[in-house]
């Protein structure tokens, strides 16, 4: 598998603020390393981030669709909004989180955690594109892998020490957080704060590792793990306990073809999927082709078909007035205009709804591949996958990059 590339590589830095903007990751995997007194700032979605060695560090983190991994590090702050936190061997942090699994940590002591407190523009949109609820936060259900250690690994940050952050950019609009805060910590969420993962509910996971650090991204690792052997120190999750995970792109190479109802619009069901995506997976991104298609397919069908009923009409005109001529005494000449004047007519209206179903097949497809583009960088091409579309038919081409 390849390396992280360079532009998604923060490492060897010290006494600096480090940014990444919106629309510079663009959904792939970041990693973070041997940074030291550093302010980092992540404002664009990522699958999932690494870091390693850090001290004394700030941490802002925009949505990360999978994990989020911290190993080796000492006396930071972090903030961030993830599917999942895993934690080894790391001493004093402060975690103002939002996780929609239960967080994890190991061989890690004084870790304290709050409610996410971090704002920056467009965040609600993120939470969006992330597949986030921003109403089920799980961030004080910490799972403790070294529990038999004894006490002092996790408490929750007391309320008086909790502030909210927030990040302006110019031209980007106010900053925004989407995730109620609890009554407790100053917000308006009314609920009971118990912390703690329910071991019965939760199976314990394997221990966190230390992961080889690479480009493709593992599964996600939302659904429970049964535990494994403590000694070998490594994730073993096996494809079938996993459900709804991406899986690497190695098992199967070729095309998978979506087409467009009417009434239900690009529906794909997980019987048709070969493992790599799951049917809410897909949906969502559906959903953004079915919008365009509700806007564009309509007048283009009713165009096509009023082409259909000039057509029949004119030959409808013709039989009639063969009908006519062999049953009267009309004309030639006055038949012959009459004929003339149809067909220029019909010929005319079939002209202008040409036009017009070659005007909207144009705005379609550009508004289209706009989408395409988006989604290719945003979400298929860290999955070795490609998703092109015609008017009624997506294609999504599997392993062959």
């Amino acid at each position: 598998m390849s390396q992280i590339p360079e532009e998604y590589i923060f490492k060897d830095k010290k006494n600096q603020t480090l940014i990444k903007m919106p629309n510079t990751i663009n959904g792939q995997v970041f990693n973070i390393e041997k940074l030291s007194d550093c302010e980092i700032f992540i404002l664009d979605i990522s699958e999932i981030i690494y870091i390693d060695n850090c001290s004394n560090c700030k941490f802002y983190v925009a949505p990360v669709k999978s994990s989020f991994f911290i190993r080796d590090s000492q006396n930071c702050i972090c903030s961030v909004a993830c599917k999942q936190l895993r934690v080894k061997n790391c001493t004093n942090f402060t975690f103002f989180l939002y996780s929609s699994s239960d967080p994890h940590i190991e061989s890690s002591f004084d870790m304290k955690f709050a409610p996410y407190n971090f704002s920056y523009p467009g965040q609600n949109v993120d939470f969006k594109k992330a597949g986030f609820d921003e109403n089920q936060n799980r961030w004080c259900k910490v799972y403790d892998h070294s529990s038999a250690e004894g006490d002092g690994h996790f408490s929750l940050l007391p309320s008086n020490q909790f502030r909210k952050v927030e990040k302006k950019l110019d031209g980007y609009g106010n900053p925004i957080n989407p995730v109620p805060i609890p009554q407790q910590y100053g917000g308006d969420l009314k609920a009971e704060i118990v912390p703690g993962s329910k071991s019965e509910s939760h199976p314990q996971p394997s221990p966190i590792s230390s992961l080889q650090n690479s480009y493709s991204p593992p599964p996600m690792l939302n659904p429970p793990i049964s535990a494994a052997n403590n000694q070998n120190n490594s994730f073993e999750i096996k494809k079938q306990d996993i459900v709804a995970a991406h899986v690497a792109n190695n098992e199967f190479q070729g095309n998978l073809n979506v087409f467009y109802n009417p009434i239900d619009g690009f529906k794909v069901t997980n019987d048709e999927l070969p493992g790599l995506f799951t049917e809410r997976e897909l949906r969502g991104k559906f959903e953004q082709f079915d919008e365009i298609n509700a806007q564009y397919y309509p007048p283009w069908a009713e165009s096509l078909f009023a082409i259909y009923l000039v057509i029949i009409g004119f030959l409808f005109v013709l039989l009639v007035m063969s009908l006519l001529k062999m049953s009267s005494e009309w004309k030639i000449e006055v038949t012959g205009v009459f004929l003339a004047f149809i067909l220029l007519s019909v010929l005319f209206i079939i002209i202008l709804l040409i036009i017009k179903v070659k005007r909207l097949e144009k705005a379609w497809m550009e508004t289209i591949t706009e989408v395409v583009n988006q989604q290719n960088s945003e979400f298929f091409d860290a999955r070795d996958a490609k998703i092109s579309a015609d008017f009624t038919v997506l294609t999504i081409s599997i392993g062959n990059s």
